[in-house]
């Protein structure tokens, strides 16, 4: 207070004063960091610049601290970036703020440019700095290369890894299906001292099954028990996502016991997995047995669980079965998906069921789900099936629901939608025009396979067709 009593604001009347120190600016910077006084801090900011003074990048660190501290971090990078423009020396703490704000913003492929000119500027990040920009690119969908990228040169340049960079590392490789390099990092992670939790764990068995190599992932899971790791709900999925990849039923319907026997109750989420690992093991009865095993439970199928199992009939010729399931499936007001209605599409092929295989593509466009490459692929070879099965008989039969003129309709609505045929789809519509006998068509297709430059060639198929 002055000598009247009335409040003064010595800050305030320091900066309607000239000149002013730098030392003095840069202070009272300070004491707003230091106190969090961030919109303070943004008015005497905007009221030094009017005064036409420059921010130097040390004053900008200081508010690119508090804003971090505030949870802003996007005017953390809006500071980095005016210190950026003036082309000058940028301190590395100030590219360590930045790469540290790009990960509540989801901001991978920036963290690893930042990265980048940090190393073009010959600034030496810490492995702290390394380890935030590789969790941030790790968290994107597409970021796992540069998330790798920077493992690698970590590895290269000899800067220690942390435990969250070993981490994220691994956590990258599952989503670029690395099953070698995420077991090396496991192993160089024990050998530096720090101990994997069930997470990483947890992420090195996907790396694997994702790149198919359920033999790698289900000795991780041994590993596991040896080296005394909890497992958990998620590594037991993990494990069992393993052995669907590998058609390793026998293993995953083990897995579901052990998992009972560590008094960890299998979730939907390991049932619908261990129904895959029947399906690509062509185990039928199996998968019926498990989809049985959900309802024991108490749990609710849901589209997953009914898709695989019809898909595992489908496998295994057992067309009857796979349609009772989908009429299940309905009376369960449980909606078939892309997946459901292409398994059972094929099914139908099975008994030569055309009328019931276009009930069903036409059931899939009234609900809304677009049909792709696989469910017209589908469609036409219950096509093919049908004219082969329509015999000598009705050979030469022009009416529109002949089967040959339905897959050559087929051809030409996936075309309209701008899907490419693939040879599979073209040699099926062939099949299914010389079954009845319409040698021009077929012929037809042949030539257009056979023009130069055409995207899909005959192949010996084509031409026995």
């Amino acid at each position: 207070r002055d000598n009247s009593g009335n409040k003064i604001n010595p800050m305030q009347q320091y900066m309607n004063e000239k000149p002013h120190s730098e030392r003095a600016l840069d202070t009272t910077l300070f004491a707003c960091q230091q106190g969090k006084l961030t919109s303070r801090l943004e008015a005497i900011m905007n009221r030094i610049e009017l005064l036409g003074f420059k921010l130097s990048p040390y004053m900008r660190m200081k508010a690119m601290n508090l804003f971090e501290m505030s949870g802003r971090p996007e005017d953390v990078l809006d500071h980095f970036e005016k210190i950026r423009s003036k082309k000058i020396k940028i301190p590395k703490e100030a590219f360590a703020l930045a790469i540290r704000a790009c990960r509540p913003l989801d901001l991978g492929k920036k963290a690893f440019l930042l990265v980048q000119d940090a190393h073009s500027r010959k600034l030496i990040l810490s492995q702290t700095d390394y380890a935030a920009a590789i969790s941030t690119c790790a968290k994107q969908p597409n970021g796992w290369k540069d998330a790798l990228s920077l493992v690698k040169t970590m590895r290269l340049k000899k800067i220690p890894m942390t435990k969250q960079a070993y981490g994220s590392g691994i956590f990258a490789c599952r989503s670029g299906k690395q099953c070698k390099l995420a077991i090396d990092l496991l192993i160089e992670m024990k050998q530096k001292g720090f101990i994997p939790n069930t997470a990483v764990y947890s992420k090195a068995i996907l790396a694997c099954a994702d790149a198919g190599n359920s033999s790698e992932a289900l000795a991780l899971v041994a590993e596991m028990k040896r080296e005394g790791i909890p497992r958990t709900e998620a590594s037991y999925n993990a494990a069992i996502h393993a052995c669907a990849t590998g058609g390793e039923w026998g293993a995953a319907i083990r897995l579901l016991d052990i998992m009972k026997g560590d008094g960890i109750p299998p979730n939907l989420v390991s049932y619908n997995s261990a129904i895959t690992a029947c399906a690509n093991g062509g185990a039928w009865k199996q998968s019926l047995q498990l989809l049985e095993g959900v309802r024991r439970q108490g749990m609710q199928p849901d589209a997953f669980t009914y898709s695989a199992a019809i898909t595992a009939l489908d496998r295994s010729k057992r067309w009857r079965e796979a349609l009772v399931l989908m009429e299940m499936m309905k009376k369960d007001n449980v909606p078939p998906t892309q997946v459901t209605y292409c398994a059972a599409i094929h099914a139908c092929a099975g008994g030569g069921l055309l009328p019931k295989a276009s009930r069903f593509l036409n059931e899939m466009v009234e609900a809304g789900i677009e049909p792709n490459l696989h469910t017209y692929s589908a469609i036409i070879h219950v096509c093919t099936i049908a004219a082969s099965q329509e015999g000598s008989k009705k050979r030469g039969k022009n009416d529109l629901t002949s089967p040959w003129r339905q897959a050559l309709r087929y051809l030409r609505e996936l075309e309209n939608k701008g899907l490419i045929p693939d040879r599979v789809i073209l040699n099926a519509v062939m099949a299914a025009c010389a079954a009845a006998g319409r040698w021009q068509e077929a012929l037809r297709l042949l030539k257009r396979m056979s023009i130069p430059g055409a995207i899909v060639e005959p192949d010996v198929v084509s031409y026995n067709t």
